[in-house]
């Protein structure tokens, strides 16, 4: 038998494919997903039950921020880069490093509670100023 043209020349190995060029001209790596026009349902959905309408524009999605779209029930991190995606196509820009330095800074305050309230202490939110609406 022959051997068939593939990786490394390989007797039966199957021919490698040219990856069509993406919106850049560079080919796209194989598997990686295009910017979508549209967001996937999944992120679609779990962004219109947070905002309580079925239209959003993207410049909503930016000012919400990397940290609390994190906090979205149904967004997890590959939710996020899809939804960074979907935003780079619409031209925005999500900062992801400012979203993930917020994270720990609540994640830092968070275990910072438990460990008081595990000694004894009681933590209580901090009391509205006066004159401010609740």
């Amino acid at each position: 038998m022959p051997a068939r043209p593939g990786r490394g020349g390989k007797p039966g190995a199957r021919p490698q494919r040219e990856c069509p060029p993406g919106p850049s001209g560079l080919p796209e790596r194989r598997g990686a997903a295009p910017a979508p026009e549209r967001l996937p349902s999944l992120q679609r959905n779990a962004l219109c039950k947070f905002f309580e309408r079925p239209d959003f524009t993207p410049a909503d999605v930016v000012a919400l921020g990397h940290g609390r779209l994190l906090k979205i029930n149904g967004i997890g991190p590959k939710g996020i880069q899809v939804i960074v995606l979907w935003l780079r196509h619409h031209g925005l820009c999500l900062d992801v490093a400012d979203g993930a330095r917020a994270m720990r800074q609540v994640q830092r305050v968070e275990r910072a509670i438990r460990l008081l309230e595990r000694h004894g202490y009681e933590v209580k939110k901090k009391a509205a100023p006066a004159g401010s609406v609740p």
